[in-house]
């Protein structure tokens, strides 16, 4: 009989052992239900944040760059807005054309030609006055290439700008133009770069704080008596603005009648563009009886300005300045 007792008593244990895996059980299962809930929840979480990337991609895309609007906005009266096949046919141009540094001197008349022009001139103009008949070996050489010079003050950003006017957008330098830029001395002088054998780009050195009055007088001789000139770019630092120098530079090429335009750089210095503009507005440039085109840009790029900005309307405006046509291949250099 108490065998049968301690039996059944063993049995109902054995019993109320045998339910607590049941409920162990259970609790698993609710533990992976909850494991379940909170990954779904991680997952739509997810998917929302895509969407929110995709749809501020998206926007930004549509996000006109700022320096973009400057150029709209100051462009001019009679500048229409650049096609498709002439961005595409300058910018091939500029990105494939070869570089090559064809001169470089600190004297007007040592650069290649002038001082064979100035003795022909004098000749012609001595028989002239004599009423002489002009010795057909004394006439005066055709022009070269069409110029281009670059003009400012030191530090402002020449260098950079240059390098990427040459190069596309994705390309660090130059390599020749590079290496010429950095050698020990070679801002103190005007140089001379073929680009393609279609036009040569004048460099020149700095004005400013830091000019030496013979590099004036240099340029300033140049910009006179070149007779293959055609336009002159004066560079601005968009956060400086205009200088005096700047001013006095302005009315002499407005008094010699040398075209020119005006180009802003460093436009990546800038969080806002209020500032470039209130420059603009200081300086009058606007009001000028011959009002120059305005160019704005960015040689380096950062959050706010993630690619280079007005380097398509400044080549076109060289393209322009020189008669060459936006289908205009590169030449060998030689």
């Amino acid at each position: 009989m108490r065998s049968r007792i301690l039996h059944g008593c063993m049995g109902r244990r054995c019993l109320h052992k045998l339910s607590n895996p049941s409920s162990v059980l259970k609790k698993l299962r609710a533990s992976i239900e909850e494991v379940k809930r909170e990954s779904l929840k991680a997952v739509e979480a997810q998917r929302e944040d895509v969407k929110l990337v995709k749809s501020t991609s998206s926007e930004r895309s549509f996000r006109r760059d700022s320096i973009d609007l400057l150029n709209e906005k100051y462009k001019g009266e009679f500048k229409d807005e650049l096609s498709a096949h002439v961005i595409g046919g300058v910018t091939h141009f500029f990105t494939k054309a070869y570089v090559k540094l064809e001169w470089t001197t600190a004297k007007f008349l040592d650069i290649p030609g002038e001082q064979k022009r100035l003795e022909q001139e004098r000749v012609m103009a001595s028989q002239q006055e004599e009423n002489e008949p002009v010795d057909v070996d004394f006439k005066i050489k055709k022009a070269g290439l069409p110029e281009i010079v670059f003009l400012g003050k030191c530090n402002v950003g020449k260098s950079s700008l240059l390098n990427a006017l040459l190069t596309s957008r994705n390309a660090k330098q130059n390599l020749e133009f590079a290496w010429a830029s950095r050698r020990a001395g070679f801002t103190q002088t005007m140089n001379c770069f073929n680009v393609g054998n279609r036009f040569n780009l004048i460099d020149t050195p700095g004005y400013g704080v830091k000019g030496k009055m013979e590099q004036g007088e240099q340029v300033m001789e140049y910009l006179h008596r070149r007779k293959e000139l055609r336009r002159v770019y004066l560079l601005i630092g968009a956060e400086e603005g205009f200088s005096q120098d700047d001013f006095t530079i302005i009315d002499m090429l407005l008094e010699a009648g040398v075209p020119f335009e005006i180009v802003f750089t460093k436009l990546d210095k800038l969080r806002k563009t209020s500032k470039v503009e209130q420059h603009i507005k200081n300086s009058g440039v606007l009001t000028l009886p011959s009002q120059p085109s305005l160019i704005f840009t960015n040689s380096e790029v950062n959050k706010y300005h993630r690619e280079r900005h007005g380097f398509e309307i400044l080549r076109w405006s060289i393209f322009e300045a020189c008669g060459l046509p936006y289908s205009t291949k590169p030449l060998k250099v030689q």
